[in-house]
């Protein structure tokens, strides 16, 4: 089994992690140019942003052949997972895909303009949701979350008025302060590589994913969005800065976690 998974604070590879199987970074694929994931079972695991599978992912989608015959889908979410998975669904059919499973994993909120991280806890749910899923992923069961008619409305929505689009992203809300000490971990953990350092400092680019990697694991806290709640940060306790690194940052041999 192969999972390929896409993260920013870590929530998305802990779910990949606990399925198991040879994990696969999709930055990291994506930049190898492969063209096709064959195993007997693959998996896509990724956070829903505004609603919607993020755009990496469905970059994804449409360069990467995925051969299988059990493709499975876990998308984690904060708040409300929306009509993403119907979305998803669209992109593999629009392929020639068909999802064999897909399910919705309820994890902890970390997007810091709606939300103070401090504030947040880790779902009661969010352990026996997760064991849930990797039985039905170990048993090879077929099965797709129903979308409601609200759910894709309110996703149609977020999309014609998500302001923070692939490109300028989030960077025109970022500021960098005084204390910036010139580290690179914002660089490193950057999926879509927007970030260089000049003269110690960060330098963004105009490809941002507004996966605010670079925001939540600053390690002085020097990178801030005027939007946030509150000045506090989140990463996944089970995912380390390093991991995340590995994840995000120049492409490995294949299987990297």
């Amino acid at each position: 089994m192969t999972v390929l998974y896409f993260t920013s604070t870590g929530n998305s590879l802990s779910a990949a992690k606990r399925l198991g199987g040879t994990l696969i970074s999709i930055p990291q694929l994506l930049r190898t140019g492969a063209d096709c994931v064959a195993d007997d079972a693959v998996g896509l695991v990724f956070p829903v942003y505004g609603l919607s599978v993020p755009s990496i992912v469905l970059e994804l989608m449409e360069r990467v052949t995925l051969r299988t015959g059990y493709l499975f889908a876990v998308l984690t979410y904060g708040t409300y997972a929306a009509g993403a998975g119907e979305q998803l669904l669209s992109a593999a059919a629009a392929q020639g895909g068909t999802v064999s499973y897909l399910n919705t994993l309820h994890m902890q909120e970390n997007y810091l303009p709606g939300f103070a991280m401090e504030k947040q806890k880790t779902p009661r749910t969010q352990a026996d949701a997760l064991a849930r899923i990797c039985a039905d992923v170990a048993a090879r069961r077929r099965w797709l979350r129903p979308c409601s008619g609200f759910d894709r409305f309110m996703t149609r929505i977020h999309q014609k008025n998500y302001r923070c689009r692939r490109g300028e992203g989030v960077t025109q809300a970022l500021r960098v302060e005084a204390g910036c000490a010139g580290c690179g971990v914002c660089s490193r953990v950057c999926p879509a590589q927007n970030i260089r350092m000049e003269g110690g400092r960060p330098v963004f680019g105009r490809d941002c994913l507004s996966c605010l990697a670079c925001v939540q694991n600053c390690p002085g806290g020097a990178l801030r969005l005027l939007t946030e709640k509150s000045g506090a940060r989140y990463r996944c306790p089970d995912v380390s800065l390093e991991e995340l690194s590995r994840a995000n940052g120049p492409a490995e041999p294949m299987g990297g976690a």
